[in-house]
């Protein structure tokens, strides 16, 4: 039997993120689910250069991880994502690259 469809979020409104470096999501049970659908959206960075990458990552230890989905997110846009899930645990990590500094306001929430 699958489970119910349940609403996540793995980034609160409006979360905000600083400076060039890798932020990671808490891992999230996910062993009763076969898909997940976010929706990724970001705020203008106060850095312009920057660039905001997000990855989907799902792990059976909570060592190893492997990337099952990954995007650039465009300024003040909603971005899709979409993976079927194989392994026990979920994260999501969002890379701030380049630029000097940049600070950015973001959320990521969808449905297992």
């Amino acid at each position: 039997m699958s489970a119910a469809t349940v609403q996540v979020v793995l980034l609160g409104r409006y979360t905000t993120l600083a400076g060039p470096d890798e932020f990671v999501t808490s891992p999230i049970a996910v062993a009763e689910y076969s898909s997940i659908e976010l929706g990724v959206w970001r705020g203008t960075m106060e850095d312009g250069g920057a660039v905001f990458e997000v990855k989907l990552q799902e792990s059976m230890d909570q060592v190893n991880w492997t990337t099952i989905d990954t995007t650039v997110v465009p300024p003040v846009t909603e971005t899709p994502m979409a993976a079927d899930l194989s392994r026990t645990w979920l994260r999501l990590t969002v890379e701030l690259t380049a630029g000097i500094f940049p600070v950015v306001s973001c959320y990521a929430g969808g449905l297992l």
